[in-house]
Parts: C-alpha cells; sequence; structure tokens
C-alpha cells in the first residue's frame, strides 16, 4: 500500500499535479534612450544587485499593507528577480551607445567603474483603492581603481495600475523599471 501511495504522488508531480503552472514574463530594457546626453570612455561592470530574500525569488511581491507581503499568484519571471535587474540595467547601458563597455562580473573586462546596487523595493502595493507599482534601488558608482565611491543615488518610481489582473501588474513594474534604469542611465552618463 505504501508502495502504491508513493507511486501515485510522483506520478501527480511529474504529470504537474504538484504546484500549479505559473505564467513565465520577462522584463524589457529601455531602448529609445536618444534624449540622453553625455557620454563616457569608461567601462562598467554591473553587479548584482543585492536583495533581502523576499525579493530574491523569481516571483513578484504585492504588499497588501505596511509590512503584509505575498506574491503574485500566478505569475513568475524567468530567473531570480536581481538577476534580471543585472541583465536589463547592463542592456540598458549598452542601448544607449555612450558608454564604451558595459560589463558583468566573470566577463574578463578590465573595469573602470562598478556600478553596486541594492534593491531596496520592487512591488505592487495595495492602496485600498487599487495597486501602484513601485520600485525603489540605491545605487553607487565605485572607482575600481581605489575603491572610493565616485557617487551615490536613490532611484524611485511608481505607477498606477489599470487593473488587479496579473498581466496589468507586470506591464506596470515593467514601466517603472524602464523609469529607474533610465534614469540611472541619465545619472551614469551626468556623473563620469
Amino acid at each position: 500500500l505504501l508502495v502504491a501511495t508513493a507511486t501515485t504522488l510522483s506520478a501527480c508531480t511529474v504529470l504537474g499535479g504538484g504546484e500549479a503552472e505559473l505564467d513565465t514574463y520577462d522584463f524589457t530594457a529601455p531602448s529609445n534612450l536618444s534624449s540622453l546626453r553625455g557620454s563616457t570612455s569608461a567601462q562598467i561592470l554591473v553587479r548584482i544587485p543585492s536583495a533581502l530574500k523576499v525579493l530574491d525569488s523569481d516571483r513578484l511581491v504585492v504588499r497588501t499593507s505596511g509590512t503584509a507581503v505575498t506574491y503574485m499568484p500566478d505569475v513568475r519571471i524567468g530567473d531570480q528577480l536581481p538577476k534580471v535587474l543585472q541583465a536589463k540595467f547592463a542592456e540598458t547601458l549598452e542601448n544607449t551607445t555612450r558608454v564604451r563597455a558595459v560589463g558583468k562580473p566573470g566577463e574578463g573586462l578590465l573595469i573602470d567603474y562598478q556600478l553596486v546596487s541594492d534593491l531596496r523595493a520592487f512591488e505592487v502595493r495595495s492602496t485600498g483603492t487599487g495597486f501602484v507599482a513601485y520600485a525603489e534601488l540605491s545605487a553607487k558608482l565605485v572607482d575600481d581603481r581605489n575603491g572610493k565611491v565616485r557617487s551615490a543615488k536613490v532611484f524611485k518610481a511608481s505607477r498606477p495600475v489599470g487593473s488587479s489582473k496579473s498581466p496589468a501588474m507586470v506591464t506596470a513594474l515593467d514601466s517603472v523599471f524602464d523609469e529607474v534604469a533610465t534614469d540611472m542611465a541619465r545619472w551614469i552618463l551626468k556623473t563620469l
């Protein structure tokens, strides 16, 4: 009887009877950055943003009150959120065509500056009357030769969410990411 039960349970897991299927989404890096001014001959390393475990996930956070959080029930993204944001920040800087070179750890570039960031919030917040997508990230440009911080700034963006459905929430989060990434690229070009 135990062998039959174990076989049935493992068959349910293999056949998808375990965890419900989740829709997988991706974020886009801003590509229309022609309005940005300045350029730099620096080579920039984009580190993975540090994040608390609640954000270091392939699930997207919904904050239902000041301290209570949950995840969108039917949504995931293609990788851990900090890794996705690292890749999209690097792509944003490349899309400016105004940075000499952009890389991630392990790519063998001789680096001038590191972009070191901390992901403070990337979530949909319940306002009681609707939802707002919100992102907050602190960033530092660190001189790779001497470890000194050249500049530091906190980036924030928010957008109302047009619907309580997950696709609308993901679209709003993509929009706030676009704003934060564009502002970060503008800051880097102005600073360096």
